[in-house]
């Protein structure tokens, strides 16, 4: 409901043609905080991976205690 009654707003201040470019504006905008966001999401899902392939001392070591090693 505010969206709507700031465009409004900003339609009766400015025009429509404003309205119309702001909003394409920021569509623009959350689309590439969109990719962004994937990109990160990629990276934090390697470096996950990476670090449960290659367990650390305190793993192995609850490893082998589990194991009997």
């Amino acid at each position: 409901m505010l969206g709507s009654l700031l465009g409004g707003a900003i339609a009766q201040w400015a025009g429509y043609r404003d309205v119309y470019l702001l909003c394409t504006a920021l569509a623009a905008i959350s689309w590439l905080l969109l990719l962004r966001g994937k990109r990160f999401k990629a990276e934090e899902t390697k470096a996950l991976h990476a670090a449960l392939s290659s367990p650390d001392a305190a793993t192995q070591q609850r490893q082998r205690a589990v194991n009997g090693d």
